[in-house]
């Protein structure tokens, strides 16, 4: 089997001022699924709050994936040497996030695997084109904090990379929602095929 709460279990992460990832009585939590105060650098792909009951994994990593890499380009051309999602950002985010929950099913089942200490931790609680533009709208500038700033020797080290591994290209939401779109029908298709063949078993019984 596996456990998916809380999440890396049986690994110890520390972050700044030796603070233990998700050891405290908050559990598990990430600004958008991506990235918890405390821990520069450290950034997750389906991380907590982005299981989804409705969509595809894949439509939470792609985009996500992305982030990390504008990320990593923010620093890179700011010339520091770390980035830190801001304590008041991810608040921000978790209490929408638990406002939202109140409504929805995944908190009904007080024993769920969803759930850690009352709260909603894995699941999302929109849409998955919401997430997306979320993601996108990200301001590194207002939601981030840089340190570190680097020497000389270090700029001309990270100046040397290809800048073609680093892509800058952030999609439009007409971008966004046309791949949404696109994979309506395929999803139709899933569901449809599933019912033929629960109707059949039926049948047969």
């Amino acid at each position: 089997g596996f456990i998916t709460n809380p999440l890396l279990h049986g690994m110890t992460v520390t972050g700044r001022s030796d603070k233990v990832l998700w050891k405290n009585e908050k559990g598990m939590r990430a600004y958008l699924g991506v990235a918890t105060s405390g821990f520069p650098n450290l950034f997750f792909l389906y991380g907590p709050h982005t299981n989804t009951g409705h969509a595809s994994v894949i439509d939470f990593l792609e985009p996500q994936s992305d982030f990390v890499t504008n990320a990593m380009y923010h620093v890179k051309e700011h010339g520091y040497k770390s980035i830190e999602v801001q304590e008041s950002a991810e608040n921000e985010f978790l209490n929408h996030v638990e406002q939202v929950a109140k409504n929805l099913t995944f908190s009904v089942f007080k024993n769920s695997n969803y759930m850690s200490n009352g709260r909603l931790v894995n699941n999302w609680v929109g849409t998955i084109g919401e997430y997306v533009a979320s993601l996108y709208r990200i301001d590194f500038g207002d939601d981030f904090t840089l340190g570190g700033k680097m020497t000389h020797e270090e700029e001309g080290i990270l100046g040397r990379m290809n800048e073609e591994e680093v892509s800058q290209k952030i999609p439009s939401l007409k971008d966004i929602m046309f791949a949404s779109l696109v994979r309506i029908p395929v999803y139709t298709v899933m569901l449809a095929s599933q019912f033929v063949r629960i109707s059949f078993s039926l049948i047969r019984n």
